[in-house]
């Protein structure tokens, strides 16, 4: 089994595992010290998360860091996030930003052969 399919079996294991947690917590868990804390980390996570995420792929390469077209839809979405664009429209726009800047690399690059 390779590494990747043992992280995966990993991830997955202990994503079941904090689940079948949440599931024997009482439902009103504010008067513990746990489910106070609980509360309070929670929405502490997700962007944290998601903020590595984002970062890791819109600026890495194997385990090289990388700036390249991928960064231009990344700002694109960032402005159109900004604008208070729909999320279709965002996910278009940085897409078509993206696809629009590999279109001009290849041409600078291929020009310069």
């Amino acid at each position: 089994m390779t590494r990747s399919w043992l992280l995966a079996l990993a991830t997955g294991t202990v994503t079941m595992a904090i689940k079948s947690v949440g599931a024997f917590m009482p439902t009103r868990s504010d008067s513990s010290a746990f489910g106070r804390a609980t509360k309070k980390l929670t929405p502490l996570l997700l962007p944290g998360v998601l903020t590595a995420l984002i970062v890791v792929q819109a600026f890495s390469e194997g385990h090289r860091l990388v700036l390249d077209a991928r960064a231009i839809g990344l700002i694109i979405a960032l402005l159109s996030v900004k604008l208070r664009a729909p999320p279709a429209v965002t996910l278009v726009c940085a897409a078509a930003g993206t696809a629009l800047a590999r279109l001009i690399y290849s041409h600078v690059t291929a020009s310069a052969i």
